[in-house]
């Protein structure tokens, strides 16, 4: 985040983080009315003080909430108004996760090639973080963008690419149960032809 953001977020920073983090967790476990509910006062608090890297780390989720609802054209507003600057760009990790969320809200408005363009982007920025979870999730939505449009070849070298990143990953853990929950999850358990 920029220092700018901790000055301005000085005495709301437990909130603010509090509120993602819950709306982060309800987006994950597909509860995406609940991750509004959070998501949607926290970037309004962002933005009202002007925290440049919270609305670019906020907003993106918040869109893909939207979209998981439905709500499409609120979640491309939500990029016009705060993920198109050319600063973003200069912010790694919140561009990589813009780039992620906007290829999947594009993919849900039917805009094939500027989901596979941003999910694209997202991949290489993924890569050159070596940010593995990042990869995984950008493979998978790949993934399903393909499989959707009936390109099982790519979309087969995709989820490949799922699997042998989620057993690397599984490699360093040590316990046999956790090892086998890990490549039981969602992401891995879709990739498995």
């Amino acid at each position: 985040m920029f220092p700018e953001d901790q000055r301005v977020m000085t005495g709301h920073l437990q909130q603010v983080s509090g509120g993602f983090m819950r709306g982060l967790t309800a987006l994950q476990a597909g509860n995406l009315a609940e991750a509004v509910t959070w998501l949607e006062p926290t970037l309004a608090q962002v933005q009202a003080g002007n925290a440049k890297g919270w609305i670019w780390l906020v907003a993106p989720w918040l869109a893909l909430a939207y979209a998981g609802q439905g709500e499409v054209d609120r979640a491309l507003q939500l990029f016009a108004d705060h993920l198109s600057e050319p600063a973003l760009r200069d912010m790694t990790e919140p561009y990589l996760i813009s780039r992620y969320a906007h290829g999947r809200v594009l993919a849900v408005a039917g805009e094939v090639e500027g989901a596979e363009a941003a999910l694209e982007e997202a991949l290489a920025l993924a890569q050159q973080l070596g940010n593995p979870f990042f990869q995984i999730e950008v493979h998978r939505a790949l993934g399903q963008l393909y499989r959707a449009q009936g390109r099982t070849g790519e979309a087969e070298e995709h989820f490949s690419q799922v699997l042998e990143l989620g057993a690397q990953l599984a490699g360093a853990i040590e316990d046999p149960g956790m090892h086998a929950a890990h490549l039981a999850a969602p992401p891995f358990a879709e990739a498995r032809p």
